[in-house]
């Protein structure tokens, strides 16, 4: 027979069996009673040995706002409450959302104050025993109140053509879904869609050609998976597809020496000009190179001429404006001349005296070349000249034809052209004297020499002849330069001698050489009767030459100075008589030009005198 405490263990050992199955399936729960061999002892169960059962029911995802939570629970028992926990996804670290004593068990998770993620769900409930059982793990709920973030990279400030633009966007709730690039006039506030791309890199092209110059504004829009959008911060561009206007160079006239300054007029009326850059090429060779670029006007630079990259010659120049867009406009080429040696131009004299046609020559240099020499004329002392000719060719000059001018002095000089249009004008050659006149005798005059009797030939008288212009001294007595007093032989003769004079008692003068041959010196009709009728006496004489200018013109004087008479003294008589002189010229005397002078008799100038 058994003890009662063995009875008492036995029904305490097979209470905690069939608790133990109750609780393992979760479905058998009721009260029960033990017999024992002795009646007079029981065992009651326990009302609810089983824990609820509970499910955490889906929300969906994503969730976003307040979002509602719901989970099922049923114990036969009665349930107490239901309380729903949130944990982020995977960490097992639990929070409760809300707790639950009546069905159905809902809980408003309000996800705004959650970081966006990804989040796990649970339930967990509680019967009236005390009991209480854990849900499924709702795994990874998508929490995403809150749009991507969204930058717009900063294009250019200016731009032009078509360009690139991108954005960078990321989103830590459902992902990003998609990037739109917009485009509105700026300030306008008015959006068009430029692209709209779904995966990153986002980036889409903008074709400015299709637009009008003018400032814009850009921003990207960043759309999640859940709907929330981002705007960026706005970018401003300026679009400019029109080139700089008014591009022209400015320089000094040629020929450019030393170190000059060139300057650029450039214009643009949308982003602005950025950099003008000046050129040089060798005039016509089309390859240029940089002399200076510069950013801000005034734009100018110096240009050195004297280095060894820029020697004398012809250059093109040339200016390139771009503007802040990247467009640029390439100005007309202006040519000039580099010259830094020293020009210069002359005109050669031609002689004091000039008549017919004058051979004229003129000499020019310049360093970058010459174009042409002009020789010119003007009335002495005039500021008026008339070019006479123009030749483009060394040597330079030309004939002169004087014979279509008045007689008279004229300055000559001669102007060169160079370096493109540039001139330099010669000194003048001054009063050159044009006589196209014939050449004569001027003037004949008679000198009584010192001790001698008026009236009367004698040593020491003189015979003094002027012709109107420079004669040749050659022709005037053979072998004579006139450097120096030369003999002669002057036979007055009377005037009814057949050759001298006109007869009737007026005598005249044979000038000859000291070899008693003719001269070019002519004779000389006295006009009056200084010798025995049919005689003639002889003296020795010495010629001298000098110039003199008369009116402008210098003129050839011989003065001829009477010797000791070597025959025929008794023949000479004194006159009282005051005759004018007629002086006949020789045809072989010739001027400095080679032109014959005129036979036609020259009479004495000035007062009428007892001659000799």
């Amino acid at each position: 027979m058994r003890r009662p405490a063995d009875r008492v263990a036995l029904g305490l050992a097979v209470g905690a069996v069939l608790l133990m199955l109750c609780g393992a399936s979760g479905s058998v729960w009721g009260t029960f009673t033990a017999a024992t061999e002795s009646p007079g002892n029981s065992i009651v169960g326990a009302d609810d040995w089983v824990g609820p059962q509970v499910t955490m029911l889906n929300p969906g995802t994503p969730l976003g706002g307040t979002a509602s939570l719901s989970a099922t629970a049923t114990d036969a028992g009665g349930m107490a409450s239901v309380t729903i926990q949130r944990s982020a996804a995977g960490a097992n670290s639990w929070t409760a959302v809300c707790t639950d004593s009546s069905a159905p068990y809902n809980c408003p998770l309000d996800t705004t104050a959650l970081g966006d993620g990804s989040y796990d769900l649970r339930a967990i409930a509680r019967d009236t025993a005390g009991i209480s059982t854990t849900s499924n793990v709702v795994a990874a709920r998508i929490v995403d109140n809150f749009g991507p973030t969204v930058t717009l990279a900063s294009p250019p400030s200016d731009v032009r053509g078509t360009i690139t633009l991108s954005a960078t966007a990321t989103d830590s709730g459902t992902g990003v879904a998609s990037v739109r690039i917009e485009r509105s006039l700026a300030g306008a506030d008015t959006w068009s869609a430029v692209c709209t791309d779904a995966s990153s890199p986002y980036t889409c092209s903008l074709n400015t050609t299709t637009l009008a110059d003018d400032l814009y504004d850009l921003r990207a829009v960043a759309l999640d998976l859940a709907g929330n959008s981002t705007t960026s911060a706005v970018e401003s561009v300026q679009v400019d597809n029109a080139v700089p206007t008014g591009v022209a160079v400015t320089a000094p006239a040629s020929p450019l020496r030393g170190t000059v300054t060139l300057t650029v007029a450039a214009d643009d009326a949308d982003s602005g000009i950025a950099t003008v850059t000046l050129q040089r090429s060798t005039a016509g060779a089309g390859v240029f190179t940089t002399i200076c670029t510069t950013a801000s006007a005034p734009y100018s630079c110096p240009l050195v001429t004297t280095t060894g990259a820029t020697p004398d010659g012809s250059y093109d120049l040339r200016a390139i404006a771009t503007d802040a867009a990247g467009n640029s406009t390439t100005s007309a080429i202006v040519t000039r001349q580099i010259d830094n040696s020293q020009p210069s131009v002359s005109v050669t004299d031609p002689g004091a005296f000039l008549r017919g046609t004058v051979a004229l020559q003129a000499s020019a240099y310049a360093g970058s070349g010459v174009t042409n020499v002009s020789i010119q004329r003007a009335a002495a002392n005039s500021s008026t000249f008339t070019t006479i000719c123009t030749d483009a060719s060394s040597p330079y000059g030309c004939d002169w034809a004087t014979t279509a001018l008045a007689d008279g002095l004229y300055d000559l000089r001669a102007v060169m052209t160079y370096a493109s249009g540039l001139t330099l004008t010669s000194a003048i050659v001054e009063d050159r004297r044009v006589d196209n006149s014939v050449v004569t005798g001027y003037d004949v005059q008679a000198e009584n020499g010192s001790g001698g009797s008026a009236g009367r030939l004698a040593a020491g008288d003189a015979l003094v002849l002027t012709w109107s212009r420079k004669m040749n001294i050659a022709t005037l007595i053979g072998g004579w330069s006139g450097a120096a007093a030369t003999n002669m032989v002057v036979r007055l003769v009377d005037g009814n001698v057949s050759g001298v004079g006109t007869g009737g008692g007026a005598d005249g003068l044979q000038l000859l050489d000291a070899a008693g041959n003719a001269t070019g010196l002519g004779s000389v009709n006295l006009k009056g009767n200084m010798i025995k009728a049919r005689k003639t006496t002889a003296f020795v004489a010495t010629a001298t030459q000098s110039s003199v200018s008369i009116g402008g013109i210098e003129r050839t004087v011989v003065r001829i100075t009477l010797g000791a008479v070597t025959s025929g003294a008794a023949n000479l008589r004194t006159t009282s008589s005051t005759p004018v002189m007629a002086w006949t010229p020789s045809a072989t005397a010739r001027d400095t030009l080679g032109l014959i002078c005129s036979v036609a008799p020259v009479n004495e100038l000035g007062t009428v005198d007892r001659d000799f």
